[in-house]
């Protein structure tokens, strides 16, 4: 019965999309569209394969007054069969499934019996957006039966399963938002904090492992709400709030304060947070105060203050080294009590950034002082990053971190093989601060080396970490590839550590026990990736990691169990092959990688891995195998294989043990795009139509020189009579060949004169010759007239001598630029006319300038489109990344309400990598910030 359900909700999903065309005539200018694009995270996504041929969550942003429906219909047949001498205490999923599902060894000596369940869910994506302040987004999934969990990973579709539920939000926010005024409210949204917003001590960090929260607990994080107040000169406030803002945390606010004082940008930030793991309604409230300023060329300072009042006059332990023997109970160790006092409550840190042409590329320095309740630690680390050949990127890092207390020893009566009771015990959850692995003792050593011939980032999110969910998707050339070796140690010991379980309580170290030992020598590790463009069909992406890992609490440095290891030697390689962007299959093998639910990555802090590295679990050996087919853009089929492998008594738990898996899945993906009402678009036309055309006289002026008698100056004298209001012009130069070489456009009346730059696209003067000129005027109401009869220029340059300086009254800033090569024509706006600082949304007036090239786009009928996101290098290179994405694709959608083909379209984000003009000028910088579309003459 439920699968004849899934069937009927299949079919009515294609019905709704065949039915598009009889939508009632009742809903005023109602349009729709069905966008058979790939939605949602596919069922078998392994991790994040940027080769995938199903794209995530969420879909495109939607034009204003229009609301958007991306639906998903899932289909999953799974078997699994357990290897001797294992057994699954829970194969039906029962209570705790995909959290505690049990292994256990039994003298079986033959195979257990393979079993099968189903399962079928049903997503929708809702996004509307009425005006161009209000926004909404929900993310709903019913599913009517999972009857068996996966073995592995742990899922939120078994989690519901298990609790008897069939529909729930997996996510949503809502909200309105214009230029001085915000207010939200989300759930299950990630963020990327506010590094970027002068948050040097990470008071509000990013949160963007929100589906790995869900699976594990099956809630949403983060959740609550936001207000922004913008007064401009008086700064920007951002307030935020909610129930579980960080992963395991409660009740908390956070407060922003922008703004710019003399030549420098001020933040303030405040957080109070309500703490789980404290005593009875305890709170954590910091301080901070940052100020960014451009110092030398080319160089930016960051500084910052901390106060963090926490748990000031209680009383700690300190731990003076006495000779062996003269401590207590016989050890080398001495304890005394002290107290935290006010300037305990104090940090900070300074942030440098240089380039450095000549000598390195970049080098950033920070320096970082934390007092013993505002983090406890000191910390300096540096990056230096050089171009070493044009291809070739180097960049090295360091880093030193120590407390400025060190962690409390484990010391007992008796012997080690007669323990008596604890004396001292190392630091907890009753103690002001404590050692963990964020300000433990540590050296650590990295080098990069980057291999990239391209354009495109080699980095898809976060610089220098090679692993294949990091890899840049939009990369065409024929090989890169990239190395990292790390080497770490860590001299001393630390404090108990707490993990976070699925109900939300921190689950602490045992008091009587060590916290996790010290190494006795480095440990290294190397990651690496490889990408070869094999044919343009065919593109291949290998990876390979391996070295030593430490656990990250103390259970698994017991000496008094088998089960678990301190440290584990894993080796990890995959291969991944993407074929004409519809089908793509991946092999990947790993030993003795912390697991198996683990997405460890060796270049992120170690507090965001799981809880398998706590306590010292790893897969011994697990192969994966699978493949994705798109089937027409409307259906994805899938299968993968895993095979886990425990192959001895040690080392092992008992949510692991030997078993095989198979999944096999179709998704059937449809959309509905339907727009109410155009967004209001000065100038406003008349209720009654005018047809009659507007009347449009050219006259060319003699080019104008400087002193140095170049570069030259045309005066354009356009004169546009229409019978309502000029809506815009065009002018359009080509020389004796008839190669277009400049094209300069405009709305509302033209200036008085238009003085032209003749600059050809690598922005140097045009050659001397006859050239012509004409032009195209058109009326708010589209009504288009041409100047007749090409008008002539002789362009000439005479010698600078022979030249009088001649004033040149300063041109008016067209709305784009527009240049033309034999193969394409390519159109750049700033991103300041097209968008709000920061934003992704269009701005009214964009759309106006982007409806000036709607024309250049149809006279081109059938041919390709690349829109293409720029940015500066303010900021972190992954959120540069993201937000040129974006702005890119705001464009690109808008040109699909307008009828473009969106087939025809190609979007990408390059963030900062793309420059035109140095970063260390404001000039300059605002000319990188810009979004370019290229319309491609010939088909690719």
């Amino acid at each position: 019965m439920k699968r004849i359900s899934a069937i009927i909700l299949l079919c009515l999903g294609g019905l709704a999309v065949n039915l598009r065309a009889e939508l009632p005539d009742a809903v005023a200018n109602l349009t729709d569209t069905v966008d058979s694009g790939i939605l949602g995270a596919f069922p078998l996504r392994p991790d994040g394969n940027p080769f995938s041929v199903v794209e995530p969550w969420p879909p495109k942003n939607v034009p204003v007054g229009s609301l958007r429906l991306d639906s998903e219909l899932r289909f999953e047949e799974i078997f699994h069969r357990a290897q001797p001498p294992w057994t699954v205490t829970d194969p039906d999923c029962g209570e705790g499934c995909g959290v505690d599902l049990g292994f256990n060894q039994n003298s079986t000596s033959g195979h257990a019996p393979w079993t099968s369940g189903f399962g079928d869910e049903f997503t929708l994506n809702m996004q509307a957006r009425p005006t161009e302040s209000l926004f909404g987004q929900a993310r709903l999934a019913y599913q009517t039966n999972y009857d068996n969990a996966y073995w592995l990973p742990i899922t939120d579709e078994h989690r519901v399963s298990d609790d008897g539920g069939n529909l729930r939000v997996i996510d949503g926010e809502m909200g309105y938002a214009d230029h001085s005024f915000g207010l939200r409210a989300f759930s299950g949204i990630g963020h990327d904090g506010w590094e970027n917003q002068g948050d040097m001590f990470d008071l509000y960090p990013a949160q963007w492992d929100v589906e790995k929260y869900r699976d594990f607990s099956g809630r949403q994080v983060p959740r609550g709400g936001e207000m922004m107040v913008n007064g401009d000169s008086y700064g920007k406030l951002t307030l935020e709030g909610g129930g579980e803002q960080e992963w395991g945390d409660g009740p908390s606010f956070y407060a922003l304060y922008e703004n710019k004082v003399g030549g420098a940008d001020v933040d303030f930030i405040s957080r109070d947070e309500a703490i789980p793991w404290g005593d009875p309604d305890e709170h954590l409230q910091s301080n901070s105060l940052a100020a960014r300023m451009n110092v030398l060329p080319g160089g930016t300072l960051q500084v910052g203050i901390l106060f963090q009042p926490f748990r000031l006059g209680r009383t700690y332990t300190h731990v003076d080294e006495v000779p062996a023997g003269q401590g207590i109970e016989g050890s080398s160790y001495q304890p005394s009590q002290r107290t935290t006092e006010i300037q305990d409550a104090f940090g900070g840190q300074v942030l440098y950034n240089q380039k450095l042409p000549l000598v390195v590329d970049a080098i950033k320095v920070r320096l970082q002082y934390l007092g013993l309740v505002a983090g406890d630690k000191k910390e300096f680390r540096t990056e230096v990053t050089k171009k070493v050949t044009p291809d070739y990127t180097a960049v090295a890092e360091f880093t030193y971190q120590a407390p400025l207390e060190g962690p409390v020893p484990f010391v007992f009566e008796g012997s080690p093989s007669n323990q008596g009771a604890a004396v001292l015990t190392p630091r907890g959850q009753e103690d002001p601060f404590w050692v963990n692995w964020s300000n433990r003792e540590a050296e650590i050593y990295a080098l990069t080396l980057t291999y990239n011939t391209g354009r495109a980032p080699f980095y898809r999110y976060n610089s220098n970490s090679p692993t294949m969910s990091n890899l840049n998707p939009d990369i065409s050339v024929p090989f890169v590839w990239s190395l990292r070796y790390q080497a770490a140690n860590y001299p001393t010991a630390l404090d108990h550590s707490y993990y976070i379980d699925a109900n939300e309580n921190y689950i602490w170290e045992p008091s009587a026990s060590a916290g996790a030992a010290a190494t006795t020598r480095p440990i290294s590790e190397v990651q690496s990736i490889f990408r070869f463009q094999v044919s343009p069909t065919l593109a291949i992406a290998v990876g390979a990691e391996g070295g030593e890992s430490l656990a990250t609490s103390s259970l698994p440095y017991n000496d008094t169990t088998d089960t678990l290891k301190p440290i584990t030697d894993y080796i990890e390689g995959q291969i991944r092959f993407f074929i004409r962007k519809r089908y793509t299959t991946w092999f990947r093998y790993s030993r003795d990688l912390w697991g198996p639910y683990s997405d460890f990555d060796p270049s992120q802090p170690v507090d965001s891995q799981d809880f398998q590295r706590a306590f010292g679990i790893v897969a011994q050996n697990l192969f994966e195998a699978g493949g994705e087919a798109n089937l027409g853009n409307d259906f994805v089929l899938g299968i993968r294989y895993v095979c886990v492998r425990e192959n001895d008594s040690i080392y092992t738990a008992s949510d692991i043990g030997s078993f095989d898996e198979y999944r096999m899945s179709l998704s059937y993906r449809f959309g509905l795009l339907a727009k109410f009402h155009d967004a209001p678009s000065p100038p406003i036309r008349p209720a009654q139509r005018e047809i009659v055309p507007p009347e449009v006289y050219l006259h060319v002026g003699d080019p104008l020189f400087d002193a140095s008698g170049s570069p030259a100056r045309i005066p354009l004298h356009l004169k546009i009579v229409a019978k309502t209001a000029v809506g815009r012009w065009q002018f359009q130069v080509v020389n004796s060949s008839g190669v277009t070489v400049g094209i300069v456009s405009g709305i509302d009346e033209p200036p008085e004169p238009i003085l032209w730059t003749a600059l050809d696209s690598l922005g140097n003067p045009l050659p001397p010759g006859a050239y012509q000129v004409t032009a195209v005027g058109w009326d708010v109401d589209e009504n288009r007239s041409d100047s007749g009869k090409p008008e002539p220029l002789d362009l000439h340059y005479p010698a600078p001598k022979a030249v009088e300086a001649v004033p040149v009254p300063p041109a008016a800033p067209p709305a784009f630029r527009v240049e033309e090569s034999e193969s394409a024509l390519k159109v750049t706006f700033k991103s300041s006319v097209l968008f709000d600082v920061g934003k992704s949304v269009l701005k009214p007036r964009a759309q106006e300038a982007i409806d000036e090239v709607i024309g250049l786009i149809q006279a081109y009928e059938g041919s390709h489109l690349r829109v293409e996101g720029h940015t500066d290098s303010s900021g972190a290179p992954e959120l540069n990344a993201r937000l040129s994405r974006a702005r890119a694709q705001a464009v690109a959608d808008y040109l699909a309400t307008k009828g473009i083909d969106a087939q025809r379209i190609e979007v990408y984000g390059w963030g900062s990598s793309h420059s035109v003009a140095p970063n260390s000028t404001a000039e300059g910088r605002s000319l990188n910030r810009r979004v370019e579309i290229t319309i491609l003459k010939a088909k690719e």
